[in-house]
């Protein structure tokens, strides 16, 4: 039989608090996020087999070529070093608004 210290605590479980969640919860979501980071980095590369077919076809250096694969991997890095500080200062939504806004007017 529960006391009434743990139904007091589980009453202010917030649904955020990643560590109150059962251990299922946890694997799942953490699963989750490993799963969407890795199709995140598999998209990013994906032109990689057709440099070969750019370099002919657009008459470029194998160097600006390989752009098409070093850009956007250096900026889905360096975009979470700005954003997970800004999040954790200013809150999840309001960065995500802002982000949205700057990369529809670039």
């Amino acid at each position: 039989m529960a006391s009434v210290e743990e139904d007091h605590d589980s009453r202010h479980v917030r649904p955020g608090n990643m560590p109150c969640y059962k251990v299922t919860a946890r694997k799942l979501t953490n699963t989750s996020c490993a799963v969407y980071s890795l199709l995140g980095n598999a998209a990013n590369t994906g032109p990689s087999p057709y440099i070969g077919l750019f370099i002919e076809e657009f008459y470029v250096g194998p160097t600006q070529a390989s752009g098409l694969i070093s850009y956007p991997n250096l900026a889905y890095g360096f975009g979470t070093l700005l954003l997970i500080p800004a999040y954790m200062k200013f809150g999840r939504r309001p960065v995500m608004l802002v982000s949205i806004v700057i990369v529809s007017y670039l």
